[in-house]
């Protein structure tokens, strides 16, 4: 079977009322990878099923197209279950676009420690080129942006690998760490 009939019918399985149909469809979908799945994967995460929105956000991430950014943000920053805000804030930090740097800042405002962490990670993925965002949020009138820029700052701007901070002899720098996390 061609991979255009294959990608056909798992998007016909994912669109219909089979669930184990859309849980298989969805996993595959994954494993090919394809951006001419982009527009189903992206209704998928408004899916009513918490597995399936997590492994679309998932699928978008390792397609790696900016025409997930919205969606995934919107997901990110609105969807009820945490597991699929960690999966999209994975998934955004794997695309790499910046324009998604706002939404990933906005998602440090969170008191879930595993969306919280794969935020900041994502950032720190995208490295020096989030700065700039990062810089604008320091500025910001509101308190919490301000917070949640500051932590992003030192999360990018400190040793990342949690070993080396633990091997530090500056106690009283490793002991902040350890409050902003």
């Amino acid at each position: 079977m061609s991979n255009k009939l294959l990608i056909e019918r798992l998007l016909s399985d994912l669109r219909g009322d089979d669930e184990d149909k859309q849980r298989q469809a969805i996993y595959r979908l994954l494993e090919l990878a394809d951006p001419m799945t982009i527009p189903a994967l992206l209704e998928a995460l408004r899916d009513g099923q918490e597995e399936i929105r997590s492994v679309a956000a998932e699928a978008l991430g390792v397609i790696g197209e900016n025409d997930a950014l919205h969606g995934l943000e919107f997901a990110l920053l609105n969807d009820e279950s945490d597991d699929v805000r960690v999966a999209a804030a994975k998934a955004l930090g794997t695309i790499g676009d910046v324009t998604s740097v706002p939404a990933l800042l906005q998602a440090l405002k969170t008191p879930n420690t595993d969306v919280w962490h794969s935020a900041a990670e994502s950032l720190w993925l995208m490295n020096e080129d989030v700065m700039p965002h990062v810089i604008v949020a320091l500025t910001s009138r509101d308190h919490d942006t301000r917070r949640v820029a500051l932590q992003a700052a030192l999360w990018l701007t400190a040793e990342y690998d949690d070993d080396e901070v633990n091997d530090r002899d500056d106690y009283e720098w490793r002991d902040a760490w350890g409050w902003w996390n």
